[in-house]
């Protein structure tokens, strides 16, 4: 009732003041050279902070080298593909470096015995087993 009499009277809300901003501390305070400081010690904690990525990285590069060079199936790879192989680690993943090589090796006999099945490779050639002899003129035709 008391606001409908208000706005009848044509008086209206008082609104609230505003919320005062938190004073910022003025750097007129500090000295030059502090802030001079500060702003060092804050790029180098940048630095520092790029090299430990760089150094854990690294360090990851070499486990996931040792996880590779560890497997009997990648023992024979030529150097190209091993390569390739080692580009594909991921080093940020929770799957461990070993899990990752046993991946990598599914998948490289998967490939091996996928194009030896297209090219119907079903093993080592025959072994002849005749029972002629060969004659003379067929052994010079090979030896040469």
């Amino acid at each position: 009732m008391r606001t409908l009499e208000a706005k009848s009277k044509g008086e209206t809300k008082p609104t609230p003041d505003p919320i005062p901003e938190p004073r910022k501390e003025e750097s007129s305070n500090k000295p030059e050279w502090l802030d001079e400081i500060l702003e060092s010690n804050r790029k180098l904690a940048e630095k520092i902070e790029v090299l430990e990525k760089g150094k854990a990285t690294e360090d990851k590069k070499v486990l996931a080298k040792k996880a590779f060079d560890d497997s009997e199936v990648f023992k024979a790879l030529a150097p190209g593909l091993k390569e390739r192989y080692l580009n594909r680690f991921n080093l940020d993943s929770d799957i461990s470096f070993e899990d990752q090589v046993k991946d990598f090796e599914q998948e490289y006999t998967d490939l091996v015995q996928g194009y030896a099945d297209s090219r119907d490779i079903s093993g080592a050639p025959p072994v002849g087993s005749s029972n002629q002899e060969a004659t003379d003129a067929e052994v010079n035709d090979i030896v040469g």
